[in-house]
């Protein structure tokens, strides 16, 4: 996978070098609404930043192609609850994001893009009932999630879009070890799922 991502962005470096003049910078922030699946919780009540910067080389007058450069903050928790005010869990999960989005202008109002990601877990803190959950080197949360990405754009002015964009990740992002919150005690599978708000401002101006 990194060999992969790696020519891509030599191929994608290349081009930017032979289109510099059509580059279009934006700078972004925001925040996700995340759940994991797998953690025998439901509910996207873990709230992170997502801020960064992307540029976009056009490739025809409708498409272009997309470079992200992301600190994404993932995880998942509980809400208190009165009846068991001990039953609490906090996973945070701290990602560096490098999205690729191939993305369609429609009319320079609305913006819709597909994609992947690559994240690289940058910090991890896993907290039952208050008391910290120690990680081994080797996991249970795994150095790289790959995530798949629908993203939509609506620009409400020249410079300034609101983006809404769902991830999902598409091999596990880490294994669930089961704690006292966990009536079925088995390992399973885990997969980080991600809504996202955002603001985007982007320097220049589509051209028509």
């Amino acid at each position: 996978m990194q060999k992969v991502l790696g020519l891509f962005l030599l191929l994608l470096m290349a081009f930017i070098h032979a289109n510099g003049q059509n580059i279009r910078a934006a700078a972004i922030g925001g925040f996700n609404a995340t759940q994991v699946n797998g953690d025998d919780l439901a509910g996207f009540h873990k709230i992170g930043l997502n801020f960064g910067a992307m540029g976009i080389i056009p490739v025809s007058p409708k498409f272009s192609v997309s470079l992200e450069i992301l600190y994404a903050q993932k995880g998942s928790r509980t809400l208190p609850n009165r009846l068991d005010p001990n039953r609490t869990y906090l996973l945070r999960l701290n990602y560096a994001d490098v999205p690729i989005l191939v993305n369609y202008n429609d009319k320079n109002q609305l913006i819709f893009g597909l994609g992947v990601s690559v994240g690289t877990l940058v910090k991890s803190l896993e907290e039952t009932e208050g008391n910290p959950v120690i990680h081994t080197p080797e996991g249970p949360y795994k150095k790289r999630d790959l995530q798949y990405v629908i993203s939509g754009t609506f620009m409400a002015t020249p410079n300034i879009g609101i983006n809404l964009r769902y991830s999902y990740s598409i091999v596990p992002m880490g294994f669930n070890i089961p704690f006292p919150r966990s009536v079925k005690n088995r390992i399973e599978e885990q997969y980080s799922s991600v809504a996202t708000f955002r603001l985007v401002y982007y320097f220049g101006k589509y051209e028509k």
